[in-house]
């Protein structure tokens, strides 16, 4: 079971950041340093080991992402799925 309380850290060009994911039954939220907010759902898959994420996160206007420097000029909203290894986490 992964429930528990997660950093994320991310760099781009114009600097790094980070933030916290909490996963509990299924569903995550979590926030980041810039005002992101995190929401959506994991999965586990106990043959592979793997963990299923699929989560959206939403940067409201004016928040200066890492991967251009340049301020939001409208919300933005991000769909993410990944699949992670649970060695990995």
């Amino acid at each position: 079971m992964m429930d528990g309380f997660f950093r994320i850290a991310f760099t781009g060009t114009a600097g790094s950041g980070f933030g916290m994911l909490v996963l509990r039954n299924g569903i995550i939220a979590g926030a980041d340093m810039a005002g992101s907010i995190y929401d959506g759902t994991y999965t586990e898959n106990s043959q592979t080991e793997e963990i299923g994420l699929q989560l959206t996160m939403a940067a409201p206007e004016g928040v200066t992402l890492v991967q251009t420097g340049v301020p939001l000029a409208a919300p933005l909203i991000l769909p993410i799925t990944t699949t992670l290894a649970q060695s990995d986490i």
